[in-house]
């Protein structure tokens, strides 16, 4: 222990064992020195990539100083490159995952028969359009989409069936057979004696009803409920019109084209063209763009 006549005592704490610094310094200095030899190796070796992993193991191995470590860390994101067995690894994965799908594509395709024998393929081939459209499916041909949207949105389905099921008896006997195996989703409700247009969207079917005359290019979310089945008659849907998530649409009403109704709104009158309600009792707060206050 060094005392205060010691010469080698400093005021200076840092330097009152210059020892352990010195130590410090050397074992760099070799570190740095290893480093310098193994990237010479490296260098001549540099033109396979076996050779260029091996060594960058090497050194991450040998040089364990935290210099060290920094320069190997550098080597080896600058240097080193995937495995030969990662792509094909990567190449059987994707290869698999392709082959399960085109199986439970092929499996749906019984329900192109329907879709051949129904007469209704204009207004079905309007709904595959729009579908696709918005869920930004690829665009393949016709049978294909038809096939991925029947796999993919139980939704489609029912609607679907219901085409089938205002066109003609082959197509409805052939609709009636494949709902055993393609079973539609079964917390949505569309009433066969409905007249809904083409281009007719349902993003959630989970507990919604659909029991009156839609337009065209329509779109409805989940827990919706549009009309019922009684003698005051059925909510009449113009075309483009959007009803969002919970909102009911009750009586015999007419409702104008381009209307979208907000969340949970009640609507139990008659809404013009052009215009955005909300609230129970639904009211306007946008008509033709600008933002107002109106009661229906």
């Amino acid at each position: 222990m060094c005392s205060c006549n010691s010469p080698h005592f400093k005021s200076d704490r840092r330097f009152s064992d210059p020892l352990p610094v010195k130590t410090e310094l050397l074992s760099r200095y070799r570190d740095i020195q290893k480093i310098k030899a193994l990237t010479e190796l490296y260098s001549h070796l540099h033109a396979t990539t076996s050779a260029n992993i091996a060594i960058t193991s090497f050194i991450g191995y040998i040089a364990s100083s935290s210099f060290s470590s920094q320069y190997n860390t550098c080597i080896k994101s600058k240097y080193h490159q995937p495995s030969t067995d990662n792509y094909l690894v990567d190449f059987m994965k994707n290869l698999i995952q392709q082959a399960i799908y085109n199986l439970i594509i092929l499996w749906f395709s019984p329900l192109l028969i329907p879709f051949l024998l129904t007469t209704e393929k204009e207004i079905i081939t309007a709904d595959i359009k729009r579908w696709s459209e918005v869920l930004g499916l690829p665009q393949d041909n016709l049978w294909m989409q038809l096939l991925v949207l029947a796999y993919k949105t139980p939704e489609f389905r029912n609607l679907y069936y219901y085409r089938l099921f205002k066109g003609n008896l082959n197509g409805r006997i052939a609709m009636y057979l494949l709902k055993v195996l393609y079973p539609e989703c079964t917390s949505l409700f569309l009433d066969s004696s409905c007249c809904i247009g083409a281009g007719l969207f349902i993003q959630h079917g989970f507990s919604t009803i659909i029991m009156a005359d839609i337009g065209e290019q329509c779109w409805i979310n989940q827990q919706v409920t549009i009309g019922y089945k009684d003698k005051s008659g059925r909510p009449k849907i113009g075309n483009n019109v959007r009803i969002t998530a919970g909102a009911k649409v009750l009586g015999n009403i007419q409702i104008g084209d381009n209307v979208t109704i907000g969340a949970n709104a009640v609507v139990v009158k008659d809404v013009p063209s052009d215009c955005v309600v909300v609230g129970i009792p639904a009211t306007i707060i946008k008509r033709n763009g600008i933002k107002v206050a109106e009661k229906l």
